[in-house]
């Protein structure tokens, strides 16, 4: 398996783990939700791929990714 895919199956896990797709508008989950946003940026996948897994739009995730 390679490197890349391990951490795309962490993340998903993180998700799942924490929560992240639930609509909470909770500090500490939005600091997580951005974090992973970041980290399937750097991934290369796009905003509305990203807002996509979140069930948010994407400019969400921009906003995300500025914060």
């Amino acid at each position: 398996m390679s490197e890349e895919k391990n951490r795309l199956v962490l993340i998903h896990d993180l998700i799942e783990h924490y929560n992240l797709k639930d609509p909470t508008r909770k500090q500490e989950t939005l600091y997580k939700r951005y974090f992973i946003y970041n980290e399937l940026r750097k991934a290369g996948h796009t905003l509305t791929q990203i807002a996509e897994v979140f069930n948010k739009n994407h400019a969400t995730v921009l906003h995300g990714l500025r914060v």
